[in-house]
Order: C-alpha cells, then sequence, then structure tokens
C-alpha cells in the first residue's frame, strides 16, 4: 500500500514507505551463512574485506559494504523469511483477484489492478537478479 498513491492518501504511503525500512538487522552472522547457501561461497572467498555492520536494513533484505578487486560494492541479501512472507501475500492477493473475477463483484473490481500490479512487484522485488539487471 505504500506504493500506491493513488489508493490512499500520499501521507499514509509515506508512513507506510517509513515501516518498510524500520526493521531490525540481522547480525552478520546470519549475512554470512545467507551468502554461503546461496552461492556455494563464503563472504571472505569472494570478496577482499566486507564490513560487519549493515549499511541498510529493510523488509526484503540487507545491504552491506565490500571491496572488491579494490572498489566499493554493495552486498544485497535477502531475508531468511521474506520468501515465505512475500509469497504468503501474493496467494491471498492472487485469491482476492480469482474471488473478484469469479463472482463477478463489480463494486470491487477498481482493485483488481492494484492488486494485480502488487503481485507482480512482489516477485520481482523477491529476485534481486531482476534488479541487478534492472540497475
Amino acid at each position: 500500500m505504500a506504493l500506491q498513491p493513488d489508493l490512499i492518501p500520499v501521507e499514509y504511503c509515506d508512513g507506510l514507505m517509513d515501516l518498510m525500512d524500520r526493521i531490525p538487522p540481522f547480525d552478520y552472522e546470519t549475512a554470512e551463512r545467507i551468502f554461503q547457501e546461496e552461492s556455494g561461497k563464503k563472504l571472505l572467498d569472494v570478496f577482499e574485506r566486507v564490513e560487519t555492520t549493515q549499511l541498510a536494513t529493510a523488509s526484503i533484505g540487507q545491504v552491506y559494504v565490500a571491496y572488491l578487486n579494490g572498489r566499493k560494492v554493495a552486498i544485497k541479501l535477502q531475508r531468511p523469511e521474506a520468501e515465505s512472507l512475500v509469497t504468503s501475500d501474493v496467494r491471498v492477493s492472487s485469491f482476492l483477484v480469482r474471488i473478484i473475477k469469479t463472482l463477478s463483484v463489480k463494486p470491487l473490481y477498481w482493485m483488481l489492478e492494484p492488486l494485480s500490479e502488487f503481485i507482480r512487484w512482489s516477485r520481482e522485488e523477491l529476485d534481486f537478479q531482476y534488479e541487478g539487471r534492472y540497475t
């Protein structure tokens, strides 16, 4: 809803956006474990140095500063629970879309586009490779 100023007042969107990045960080040991599970390598096998304090934390991921070939880079890691939480939200949204369409609930047709956009956006947010290509 934070990204839906067409549906709710901008002030509410701003308040909801603030909640997206006020998430307690996970510890560096968890970051090391996530990186190794995803890449099959240890952080320090890939990077010359990794700062152990996160640069940023948000609802889906967390960012660390590292150095690769002498250059400062960012490492973005997905929170361990992010995929299951987002997948659950997508399932509920998809179910609502199906119900509205199947039962032809015309007064709720206005919800179809925002819900469909949320579903698409959520899937893209979980795909950090998509984000890398987009960047």
